[in-house]
């Protein structure tokens, strides 16, 4: 009985555990169940979130493209952007879809993201400033992202100091040597890589210091310690070139030796910027009807700090309205600045049907040369002598030279809005008078006495020539010529005359870069020939 008891017992055992077990498998599974349940539930709740966040960051992918899209349009076709919004063909059908409605970013499936995109800014802003702006909304599926795109040319606006070819002017060289500038222009009108040799070549020595971006189109020369204070220290000068650059830098030295120590960034290969051949785009924004000045032959400028200008102009006969207080400008009238912000000083017309034409000059025009000066010039040329503060926005163009008489400040300094810009086909020039023994005059901007020092703020552009001083190589020397702003010039500019102990006439050079420009360009300022359009800065805009 006890051993059944004890059978039946220990059975009765065996059937709990068996029980217990199956209890306890089935709670593993329903708790596994449920881990699986849960992760799958949290990965199909996650697969929205992961799909918008993908679409989000296509959507701005989508708009970059847009901006590359366009701009590689600005790059086929230089002046794309007189479009406006519209790219229609001569039956107005859409050209270029992406101004109206959603384009495909190429290599993306159908069905997937797209872009479209509008200028907002207009064809006379681009024209003036040299800006566009481009608003594009990339979409994924329905996320939408909207950036708007600056776009502009590298320019000359881009440097404190820019030159075609880094030798001096062929014609200074000529006339000093009283020789052929057909002969000295063939042989030094050309850079250093195509064959230029036995020239007059400048070069960047132990007291120059560039504080700013730089670029030449031609082999740039070191000797001594320049300094160069900013990456931007470009040359054309290629790899592919003959002569190449030298392994040891890309520059020529000045003598043969030890290497020169720059101390500050060496010179980096960057693309040439070619030179308009003249201004005369400019002096469009000044034909009849438009709303720029145009003055005729030896012109005197004043600038007035109250947004205003005193012009004496004997030879203009014909102005668009508001440029003249009344003809002839035999005295100085005063204006206020044209409102397209362009003044253009064009030569005397030799056509006899042109309303500014004159048979004959007198020279000495405007007290130019003054009493016993030797500098010459000639009274039919498109000359401006310029002096004084500005208030406002300005360019400033003529068909021979620009002559600052005198200081040329911004009435705000460099924290306003005050831009100039100085554009001459042949040379912008300071203006020091000196007598047939070399001495220097006395000029009325500085009270009878010689000129010592000069400040000009502006952006300088000599389109055929140089920026240079005139009778640089005489007279005692007269201290610094300062520009606050740029300078650019198809030959290395020149100041002074200088040998082994320091300058011994003319002006020392002193250039500050005013970074303002590049946002804040003057009027109309020119643009180098095919150079590329690049996107100069990028802003999302905050959904609405």
């Amino acid at each position: 009985m006890s051993a059944r008891n004890r059978s039946g017992v220990l059975r009765r055992c065996r059937d709990d555990d068996d029980g217990f077990a199956i209890v306890t498998v089935l709670g593993a599974m329903f708790v596994l169940t449920a881990i699986v349940l849960a992760a799958l539930g949290y990965a199909l709740s996650s697969m929205p979130q992961a799909r918008r966040s993908q679409d989000w960051g296509a959507a701005l992918g989508a708009a970059q493209a847009g901006v590359d899209d366009y701009r590689r349009h600005l790059n086929d076709n230089d002046t794309y952007w007189t479009k406006g919004n519209v790219d229609n063909d001569a039956s107005g059908n859409p050209l270029n879809k992406a101004f109206t409605q959603r384009v495909s970013v190429p290599g993306t499936p159908a069905g997937g993201a797209t872009y479209t995109y509008r200028l907002l800014t207009t064809v006379n802003t681009t024209a003036s400033t040299g800006l566009i702006r481009v608003k594009v909304t990339g979409q994924s599926r329905a996320a939408k992202r909207t950036i708007v795109a600056n776009i502009r040319k590298t320019g000359f606006l881009n440097y404190v100091y820019f030159t075609d070819k880094e030798t001096i002017d062929p014609a200074i060289v000529a006339n000093l040597r009283n020789e052929s500038y057909a002969a000295w222009s063939t042989k030094c009108n050309k850079y250093y890589y195509t064959g230029r040799s036995d020239c007059y070549d400048t070069y960047f020595g132990d007291s120059d210091v560039i504080n700013g971006p730089l670029h030449t189109n031609d082999a740039m020369m070191l000797g001594g310690q320049p300094t160069f204070t900013s990456p931007q220290t470009e040359t054309s000068w290629a790899d592919d070139a003959t002569p190449a650059p030298p392994a040891s830098g890309r520059y020529r030295q000045q003598y043969a030796g030890s290497k020169p120590n720059n101390k500050g960034y060496a010179p980096v290969y960057a693309g040439p910027l070619l030179m308009p051949p003249t201004n005369s785009e400019i002096k469009t924004q000044t034909d009849p009807g438009t709303t720029g000045c145009l003055y005729t032959g030896p012109t005197r400028i004043v600038l007035e700090s109250n947004g205003k200008m005193l012009v004496t102009s004997p030879y203009t006969k014909s102005v668009n309205a508001g440029c003249s207080t009344s003809l002839p400008m035999t005295t100085a009238q005063e204006v206020i600045l044209p409102v397209n912000g362009v003044v253009y000083v064009q030569g005397i017309p030799a056509a006899t049907g042109d309303p500014n034409h004159t048979d004959t000059c007198t020279p000495g025009t405007l007290g130019y040369p003054q009493a016993g000066d030797i500098t010459p010039y000639n009274c039919n040329d498109g000359n401006v002598f310029l002096e004084g503060t500005l208030s406002g926005q300005l360019t400033i163009a003529v068909g021979n030279d620009i002559i600052p008489t005198g200081d040329v400040l911004y009435n705000t300094g460099v924290t306003g809005t005050d831009v100039l810009g100085l554009v001459a086909n042949n040379y912008v020039t300071v203006y020091h008078p000196v007598n047939s023994s070399g001495q220097n005059l006395g000029v009325a901007s500085a009270g009878g006495q010689p000129m010592q020092n000069i400040e000009i703020d502006a952006a300088i552009l000599s389109v055929n020539h140089c920026f240079t001083v005139q009778n640089w190589n005489r007279g005692a020397p007269l201290g610094a010529r300062h520009v606050v702003g740029t300078t650019a010039a198809a030959f290395s500019p020149i100041s002074a005359l200088g040998d082994s102990n320091g300058i011994v006439s003319g002006y020392n050079d002193k250039f500050d870069y005013d970074r303002r420009l590049l946002a804040l360009p003057p009027p109309y300022f020119l643009k180098p020939t095919a150079a590329p359009w690049l996107t100069s800065s990028v802003s999302e805009q905050t959904p609405s």
